[in-house]
């Protein structure tokens, strides 16, 4: 047999629309041709519905994973909005389009080994095209952030972002503390050299007779 269902509890309810075969013949009713696109659903779900005229559904477009939606055809009252209304005046059909999102890889590392942390932390990432990530690099103890390679929006701030707008391979490049305690000093000719408590040696000055 078939179900008819005329009316509703309320003009917003999802739940007072019902599908039927379409051209059921049933008189004085106009019909709501539902559907959607590859890449999504809609509430109620796609099919034929039948009202009286001046019947306003309500509906909502529900991408799956990996889609965004993108708009409706059809006559309704608000094309680029997910959530939408159609008066039922006459026959109507419409439908829900959706887009698939291009993803890309964020590959995050630092350099060297031990010298400091970085967010997100080390790893690679998945995330949608134009996607705006923040990551922050934290030196460890006796180390110095000095920059990032591989193109973030700041290369010489510790706190910055990465447009994804390719994937993306980023660094965080860390150096021993130039101002960490000595523990020897030395000068030559023209030239000093001193020795930090964590064992980095620092060079300066003239280098003409390869002092340096």
């Amino acid at each position: 047999g078939q179900l008819w269902v005329v009316g509703g509890a309320g003009e917003y309810a999802y739940n007072d629309a019902w599908s039927a075969p379409p051209n059921p013949g049933f008189p004085g009713t106009l019909m709501l041709t539902l559907s959607a696109g590859e890449g999504g659903t809609t509430m109620p779900p796609a099919g034929y519905y039948y009202d009286t005229p001046g019947k306003v559904f309500h509906l909502q477009a529900v991408p799956s994973y990996g889609y965004r939606f993108k708009d409706w055809t059809g006559s309704v009252s608000s094309p680029a909005s997910e959530d939408t209304t159609v008066i039922l005046d006459a026959d109507k059909t419409v439908k829900a389009n959706f887009e698939k999102i291009t993803v890309y890889s964020l590959t995050l590392t630092f350099s060297p080994s031990g010298s400091g942390s970085i967010l997100p932390v080390a790893g690679t990432y998945y995330y949608p095209a134009g996607s705006v990530v923040p990551v922050v690099a934290t030196p460890s103890y006796r180390f110095a952030f000095s920059h990032w390679t591989g193109g973030a929006a700041d290369p010489g701030s510790p706190s910055t972002t990465v447009l994804l707008d390719g994937n993306k391979s980023i660094a965080a490049n860390f150096i021993p503390d130039p101002f960490a305690h000595a523990v020897a000093i030395d000068a030559g000719d023209s030239h000093s050299v001193f020795l930090q408590d964590e064992g980095t040696v620092w060079t300066w000055g003239l280098n003409s007779s390869g002092q340096l």
